[in-house]
């Protein structure tokens, strides 16, 4: 998600960030406002570009219109550890042949693939044949000239020279069909198809007596014409043909010339641009001299503008097919989860699993789903290819300084040409600052080839150029771990299931550093490469698929093929920079919350900073605390140890305190077993005495309790208060309009609510009620109270747990619970024995709560509702008695 900043000078919202020290500005006025301060960091004004993403600094313009998602997706994923391979073969051998002439074919090592019907031809001459090829090349000459002799009717006229006289011939190729003589080009010997009886039109010479398998020369000649030629074929030029169609003209096949997937090259474009200065970014670093490069000059905008906007259009369209019969070598789209649709070239297969090489990005890419893959239109085969491979020849500024501030992915800078090369396609240049204001180094700009087949095991890391979320997998030290992208984790282990069945078992222990593959304790395949060989039933393995180092029995270990070793390795093993380790007093601290930090599976932000060098390493951010790992470890280090010796000083004084007691209490032990003694004797003679005493007075003491509790029982029974005994101040009976205060309407429903007169009096008794209630219960004892019916008691209200007057209603029922009335409001409860008490005759004060009937009860439902809701009160327009219960009309 991009947050939006605010500008370092006026604080106005920020949508321009410098690509060098990431301040924020607005305009790039107050840019040049704040050139005082922004010098310092910079060294020179560099160029602002959109906050839209850091990794867009390299792939922004001033002056393009390039979208921002489009650029976007050309920096995404895009930062691994390529590393310059060898030059690709030529799986069909290298015919090299001259026009009108005999070829010499030469056959590398034969391969599984389907032989393409596509021939390379160079039209230069051999020294094996020279003899035989001065012959033919004479021949031909003479039947040309004797042919344009009769064209212009004997005149005579001759061809100005042997050059001449090739290009008229390759010129007049279409109107002369039938007259010119054929052109000799050359085949690979598996396309080669010769009749029994028919000679033409393929001659083949080659030993038959040689073994299946083994290299030989064979020699090809077969007359063609080619129906698209565009140009006049020079000497030393370098074509691919293949068969047009099955027919003939005059004894000649039909040939056309295919057109090479990537024409015109990036470097042929800037190095015949007028302008021989440019931009461009470091996206991924090979080595201490080799990077792989982007160039964003003006010359390659209008492509990359094709290449990033229009093709991720067309493809999701299903405008493009998917492709079909893929070989290594095609140039296709795909389609992957970072950069979208883009052109990739396919440089390793196994079954339906490719690896790609994104020839735009800079990436290596694994898809298994041909849905994936779509056939590309040759008007996208024929751009060039985006990513440069960038030599350092001399370094102009300090090296180290050059490293740590410039040679980093994302690195935005500026280059000036000094030359370029066509024959070897390179091109030398100096690398200058974005602002072009001081030069870095000289360097060599060449194109990239990109061949998984040179080493064992190639690390193609995800590395963002400025952060990327990792979890710690494996803790090597206490300044050294092994991280992993946390959507990187096990992301192969479905392919490698797919594999496992076609490797074979380890039958003797592994060499270090070798790759294998693992099985788990739940079967599940992964890759690892061997650190160490306990013994001969263990070996010490690096999970290469989850960083994890691990032990694992010897037979649950399988040989890795060739594609298992070119996969993608994503674990990667960095050092905590901002972790210093003199201030580390114990290791065994920061190891132990780096193991937490693992176990948790805590997520981690990996920067790399512009004064950071990525081998050096990388700062770590807990995205939790949002807070530098290394500052953390730190504090929780210094935290504890503080901890450890305050626990050690406090150990030790529980020591001394706890020797201190043990002596006291020793001390006052023996006191006490001799006082005890003494007592024990004094004991013997007062139990004598004392025991005739206590047994008179037991027997007396029984007498009194008895008599008491006769006494007491009499007492409750004569001291229940009843209904009756309650004071109840009446309502004014007939008299009108009498205010009322509602104090329950709980079964107004039918027709009963309870009442009180709404005068001040009644006001001040409610008002102290609550307190005088409560303070005499509290002096009530017991544990509970069994009232009988119509008996006044307390009883506690469940809702607020206080103690109001109540009425029992009902004897208790199978649960010990009694219904009671709260006389002073009227509500209904039931109430458990332990919240209940006799009622004290200083609680038979005054009652002033009456529960009446209501006549006309529906009309009077809305009366009362209005007049409580305005006024407070109710205002009864009469009130009578029915026997011992008033009726209420209003």
């Amino acid at each position: 998600m991009n947050v939006m900043k605010s500008c370092v000078l006026c604080h106005k919202p920020a949508e321009l960030m410098c690509s060098r020290c990431f301040a924020f500005y607005c305009t790039m006025q107050c840019q040049i406002e704040d050139w005082e301060i922004h010098k310092k960091s910079c060294i020179a004004l560099p160029k602002l570009v959109p906050n839209a993403s850091y990794l867009s600094v390299l792939g922004v313009s001033r002056t393009e219109s390039i979208s921002a998602a489009g650029l976007g997706r050309m920096w995404q994923n895009n930062a691994r550890a390529l590393k310059p391979l060898r030059k690709p073969n030529i799986p069909l051998g290298t015919i090299e042949v001259s026009l009108d002439r005999e070829a010499t074919a030469k056959l590398t090592e034969p391969e599984a693939e389907p032989v393409s019907k596509e021939i390379t031809v160079t039209t230069a001459s051999t020294s094996s044949v020279a003899d035989s090829v001065e012959r033919v090349a004479k021949m031909k000459l003479q039947e040309v000239e004797k042919q344009q002799q009769v064209e212009v009717n004997g005149s005579g006229v001759k061809p100005q020279s042997l050059a001449k006289l090739k290009i008229d011939i390759i010129k007049n190729h279409q109107v002369n069909k039938g007259k010119v003589g054929p052109v000799v080009a050359a085949a690979a010997a598996p396309e080669v198809k010769v009749a029994p009886q028919q000679p033409k039109p393929w001659l083949l010479h080659f030993p038959i007596e040689k073994p299946v398998g083994e290299p030989f020369e064979v020699i090809v000649q077969c007359l063609v014409e080619i129906v698209n030629l565009s140009h006049p074929l020079e000497v030393n030029e370098r074509i691919r043909i293949r068969m047009k169609d099955a027919a003939e003209v005059d004894g000649r096949k039909l040939v056309e010339i295919v057109q090479p997937p990537v024409t015109p090259y990036l470097l042929d474009m800037l190095g015949s641009a007028e302008d021989k200065f440019g931009e461009g970014g470091i996206i991924a670093i090979l080595s201490s001299r080799t990077a792989l490069v982007m160039v964003t000059s003006a010359v390659v905008k209008p492509t990359m503008k094709v290449l990033y906007n229009q093709l991720p259009e067309l493809a999701p369209k299903q405008f493009l097919p998917l492709a079909d019969k893929l070989k290594i070598g095609d140039l296709v789209c795909i389609e992957t989860a970072d950069d979208g649709w883009s052109r990739g070239l396919v440089v390793e297969q196994h079954d339906k699993n490719w690896l790609f090489y994104t020839v735009d990005n800079g990436t290596v890419e694994l898809i298994s789903d041909e849905k994936q893959i779509r056939a590309l239109p040759e008007e996208y085969k024929q751009k060039p290819y985006l990513v440069l491979q960038m030599d350092l020849s001399r370094v102009i500024m300090k090296e180290l300084e050059f490293k740590q501030r410039c040679y980093l992915p994302s690195f935005a800078f500026g280059f000036e040409r000094l030359s370029y090369d066509q024959q070897t396609r390179t091109m030398k240049a100096t690398l200058k600052d974005v602002e072009g204001k001081r030069q870095l180094a000289e360097v060599t700009f060449r194109n990239f080839v990109c061949d998984l087949k040179q080493v064992d095991i190639n690390y193609w890391p995800h590395i963002p150029q400025d952060k990327s979320i990792v979890r710690i997998t494996s803790v090597l030290d206490a300044s050294t771990v092994i991280v992993c992208p946390k959507d990187k984790i096990n992301v192969y282990t479905e392919l490698l299931q797919t594999i496992l069945p076609v490797l074979k078992q380890l039958t003797a222990p592994p060499k270090p550093n070798d790759v294998i593959v693992g099985v788990d304790e739940l079967a599940m395949p992964y890759r690892a490469r061997v650190l160490k060989v306990i013994s001969a039933n263990a070996v010490e393995v690096l999970d290469l698929d989850n960083g994890s180092i691990k032990t694992v029995p010897s037979d649950k270990l399988y040989g890795a093929n060739g594609f298992i070793r070119n996969l993608p390795v994503y674990p990667m093993k960095v050092k905590i920079r901002d972790l210093d380790p003199a201030a580390v007093k114990n290791p065994e601290l920061i190891i132990e919350q780096l193991q937490d930090l693992r176990s948790a599976k805590r997520l981690l932000k990996q920067l790399f900073e512009s004064k950071s060098y990525m081998y050096d390493g990388v700062k770590l951010i807990d995205l939790n605390m949002n807070r530098s790992l290394g500052a953390l470890l730190l504090e929780n280090h210094d935290k504890k140890l503080n901890e450890a010796a305050e626990a050690e000083r406090k150990k030790v004084e529980a020591e001394k305190l706890k020797r201190e007691q043990e002596e006291e209490a020793a001390r006052q032990a023996k006191a006490e077993a001799e006082r005890k003694k003494r007592d024990q004797e004094a004991e013997i003679e007062r139990q004598k005495a004392e025991q005739e005493r206590m047994e008179a007075e037991k027997r007396k003491l029984a007498e009194e309790q008895a008599k008491a509790a006769a006494v007491a029982a009499a007492a409750a029974d004569t001291t229940k208060l009843t209904y009756n005994d309650l004071k109840l101040v009446k309502l004014p009976a007939g008299t009108p309009n009498v205010k009322l205060s509602i104090l329950d309407d709980s079964d107004v429903g039918r027709g009963i609510i309870t009442v009180c007169v709404f005068n001040e009096e009644n006001a001040a008794h409610y008002d102290k009620l609550d307190t005088t209630v409560n303070k005499i219960a509290a002096t009530i004892g017991g544990d509970g109270y069994d009232p009988e019916v119509d008996e006044l008691c307390v009883a506690i209200y469940d809702a607020d747990k206080r103690w109001y007057r109540a009425l029992c209603l009902t004897p208790p029922d199978g649960a010990g619970a009694f219904m009671v009335q709260f006389v002073d409001y009227g509500n209904v409860a039931t109430v458990k024995r332990a919240a209940i008490r006799a009622m004290t005759p200083e609680l038979n004060f005054s009652c002033t709560a009456h529960t009446c009937k209501l006549k006309d009860l529906e009309s009077a439902k809305g009366k009362l509702g209005q007049q409580q809701q305005q006024q407070g009160y109710v205002v009864a327009a009469e009130i009578a008695m029915d026997g011992d219960v008033y009726l209420l009309k209003f």
